[in-house]
């Protein structure tokens, strides 16, 4: 069977507030592998979703991981 997985970018703009949850940098990571993401933030404003090539040169982090 072929590999029918796909890698993408994704790029968030929201509010949330600082002052009760922290920077969005200390508590994001966590927030998004237990599902409180959505409690975190108060208003999504736009999304960009664009599928990437993990050959390209700009993307080697991406296969460091593994």
């Amino acid at each position: 069977m072929a590999d029918t997985k796909q890698t993408y970018e994704i790029k968030l703009t929201v509010e949330c507030d600082p002052v009760a949850d922290g920077h969005p940098r200390d508590w994001l990571d966590e927030a998004l592998k237990e599902g409180n993401f959505k409690y975190k933030t108060i208003t999504i404003y736009g999304t960009e979703i664009t599928p990437i090539d993990k050959e390209n040169p700009h993307y080697k982090w991406i296969k460091d991981f593994k």
